[in-house]
């Protein structure tokens, strides 16, 4: 089994083929479910409404989104 730092990093790197091929919506639905799947990230989960922000557009571009993701691998 892989540590919540590996994972993260799988999820983050899985949502970025989304965000780089310009597919937001599949990014962020990626990065929120995959998160989900290892008890050491689902926590990250509970940050669901970020997810808003992709609607708004302030996270809609795949630099916003890699910062952004990219911010939770710094964090754990």
């Amino acid at each position: 089994m892989r540590t919540a730092k590996e994972h993260l990093a799988w999820c983050v790197d899985r949502a970025m083929e989304y965000a780089d091929n310009g597919d937001m919506t599949s990014a962020w639905a990626s990065f929120l479910s995959d998160v989900g799947k290892h008890e050491g990230t689902e926590y990250i989960r509970s940050h669901e409404l970020a997810a808003m922000a992709m609607v708004s557009g302030i996270y809609n571009n795949p630099r916003q989104f890699r910062d952004f993701i990219s911010g939770w691998a710094v964090a754990s």
